[in-house]
């Protein structure tokens, strides 16, 4: 049932919800794996090369770049829509590590470094409103197009909805 809604749902909202999907998995992944290294129970620590540590939002960066370059140059609707899951990773990459990128001290575990936090959710309130908006909206065009089709019964819409 969920699959089937979802491939029946205009690609502007999947696209967002993938989007979405990918920032939120990504933001809750990168603050588990550093609350464990931390902690000293992740089994991997930090990246580093040539002893410089790799903040996750460097990979963050590259990733959001090249998907979202990727799902521009391509007319492919499913592939924007599987893109759109890298894209949110590495925008939920880079805005964990938000407030040292705008304070340029690794804050990431002081009181300045909940402004990531803060950033990060509402970013993600403000792309899970906009999927419901276009929700909504498109109900609401439907509506608009029932009664201007004179129809007073639901059941009076066509099997086919490109009928009409």
């Amino acid at each position: 049932m969920a699959r089937s809604g979802y491939e029946s749902t205009p690609r502007s909202e999947t696209v967002l919800f993938n989007l979405l999907t990918g920032f939120v998995l990504s933001f809750a992944l990168a603050r588990l794996t550093t609350h464990g290294m931390r902690g000293g129970w992740w089994p991997l620590g930090p990246v580093r090369v040539q002893g410089r540590h790799i903040h996750h939002f460097v990979p963050g960066i590259v990733i959001a770049f090249v998907s979202g370059a990727a799902g521009l140059a391509t007319t492919n609707r499913r592939a924007e829509e599987v893109l759109a899951v890298p894209m949110g990773a590495g925008i939920g990459l880079t805005f964990d590590e938000a407030a040292l990128l705008l304070d340029l001290r690794d804050v990431y575990w002081t009181r300045e470094g909940i402004l990531s936090v803060q950033l990060s959710f509402g970013i993600a309130a403000v792309l899970a409103g906009t999927v419901m908006a276009l929700r909504m909206i498109r109900r609401g065009e439907q509506r608009v197009d029932f009664a201007a089709r004179g129809w007073t019964d639901p059941r009076e819409l066509p099997a086919d909805p490109r009928v009409g």
